[in-house]
């Protein structure tokens, strides 16, 4: 089915045709448009086919997005743009979604929510978390009205309960985010490969907190070195160095009763103050720092400390992170600096 159709709203469409293709143009929208299970949305030209967030009269939520999917299964969305203008919480927001080909803009707080078995894939992540001054609304950002803080990330995901929501986020461009480009809290299993993160702002390019077996592999991530330490965990804030941002940042504490373990980073091209920060509560206990995490075959130069680790080697200990061919100290195959 073609849209836009003569007196039928996209949510009509979309809940109508198994498959909707959104014609060249700038269709404005009032709420968020929820796919049904195993429905397809399509762009004509993922350029020049823009859903927008009307910004005079959207409602301002929590967990609201341009496209949604809340419950169900094998929805796919390709090949268009998705602008939140700044008002809505999410360019995309899913469970069990695949987005593939899209420009995801202006979210007021992140570019997409990847909830449990979603695909993001080729897409242009950019601009998310900034305020944006709306006419007669005021100055408008992911604080307003949702019990938040002022930054976003590109893709957020979050469960709290290590929930293996195992999304696979591969081959996107993210960029101009204020926040990471990644934020993941307590979401467990997810794969972030390929993907090209620069100019983003604030702690970290990518974010793993309390979040386990993760792969992030082959991704080239630059991120500013002017950056502050975690502003929202203590325990995980400082560094060898002091407090400063990271390209790579994995953290747990006793704030969720979750793990960062059984991570794999590896092949990854970073930069910024610290190339990869691992760090934890190992004032309190061992158990609180990330372990038997797996760093290899990372480049850091750029970067003014390669690699840091909270855990510190002790003889016979096998709750050790693993460092092999990773060049942290500027040379092959060289070691973290332990703190």
């Amino acid at each position: 089915m073609d849209w836009p159709a003569s007196s039928t709203t996209l949510q009509q469409a979309v809940s109508g045709a198994a498959c909707v293709r959104v014609a060249v143009g700038v269709h404005e929208l009032d709420a968020p448009v929820v796919m049904p299970s195993n429905h397809t949305l399509v762009g004509a030209d993922r350029n020049l086919s823009i859903l927008r967030a009307t910004q005079a009269t959207w409602v301002l939520g929590g967990s609201d997005a341009v496209i949604a999917n809340h419950n169900g299964t094998g929805v796919v969305v390709r090949n268009l743009t998705l602008d939140a203008a700044g008002v809505a919480t999410y360019a995309v927001g899913m469970r069990h979604m695949t987005v593939d080909g899209v420009n995801l803009l202006n979210g007021r707080c992140h570019g997409a929510y990847a909830g449990a078995g979603t695909v993001i894939t080729g897409c242009d992540i950019r601009d998310s978390g900034h305020t944006t001054v709306v006419p007669n609304r005021g100055s408008i950002n992911c604080a307003t009205s949702s019990g938040g803080v002022a930054e976003g990330a590109g893709i957020y995901t979050s469960s709290g309960t290590g929930e293996n929501f195992a999304p696979v986020i591969t081959g996107n461009t993210i960029t101009g985010t204020v926040g990471p480009a990644l934020d993941v809290n307590g979401a467990w299993g997810g794969t972030f490969s390929g993907n090209t993160v620069t100019g983003n702002s604030s702690w970290a390019g990518v974010s793993l907190f309390a979040a386990s077996n993760w792969l992030v592999a082959n991704n080239t991530i630059r991120h500013p070195a002017s950056g502050p330490g975690q502003p929202y965990h203590a325990p995980c804030r400082g560094g060898p160095a002091g407090e400063h941002a990271a390209a790579i940042f994995v953290c747990q504490d006793s704030s969720l009763a979750l793990a960062a373990t059984g991570n794999t980073i590896q092949d990854n091209a970073v930069s910024s103050f610290y190339g990869i920060l691992s760090i934890g509560e190992d004032e309190v206990s061992r158990s609180l720092a990330p372990h038997q995490n797996t760093f290899s075959g990372n480049n850091v130069v750029g970067s003014n400390v390669g690699c840091a680790d909270d855990l510190a080697v002790v003889a016979g200990a096998i709750d050790l992170n693993v460092w092999t061919n990773n060049n942290c100290a500027g040379t092959p195959d060289s070691p973290p600096s332990y703190f």
